[in-house]
Formats: C-alpha cells, structure tokens, sequence
C-alpha cells in the first residue's frame, strides 16, 4: 500500500526540484496537477533548514515552526500529518 502511495506521489516531483540538498519529507496533493511539496536540508551548517514548494515557488524557513504557521496561514489543503521522508 505505501509502495502505491509513494508512486502516485512521485507525479507531482519535477525537475527543477533540488534533490541534491533536500530531502522530500512530504507531498500534499492540492489538485490533479499541483502539490505542496515539504523537503528539509540535508546540510547541517545550511542557514535555512525547511522548504515548501508549491507551483514553482520556493519559501524557505528556519524552522519547522515557521514552516507550519506559513502553511496553515495559506490554508493549504491536506493537512500535514505525521512526517513521512520519501525516497526519490
């Protein structure tokens, strides 16, 4: 069941996404063709640790705290739920 979760998620990856420093945590579907993706930095030292990308767009925080109020201040959809790393 996860293996199918995983490979429907995958869709929603693109190219242009920096897989070389960040590390998907979570995909949250908003529609057929659009997600908010959530990675964390692999680097320690690195000044901002979380990103979310949505629609090309990247924001970048210090903290997971940060993260959430920025999430919950967009009323993104599906919520997030327990974090979850995907390989890619």
């Amino acid at each position: 069941m996860f293996f199918l979760r995983k490979r429907y998620l995958a869709r929603y990856l693109y190219k242009g996404l920096n897989l070389d420093d960040f590390d998907v945590i979570d995909i949250l579907p908003q529609d057929r063709h659009s997600a908010v993706i959530i990675m964390k930095n692999k680097h320690s030292y690195a000044p901002k640790k979380w990103c979310l990308q949505y629609r090309g767009n990247r924001h970048y925080f210090d903290t997971e705290e940060e993260l959430n109020a920025y999430f919950k201040e967009r009323k993104f959809k599906n919520k997030m739920k327990g974090r979850k790393h995907y390989e890619v």
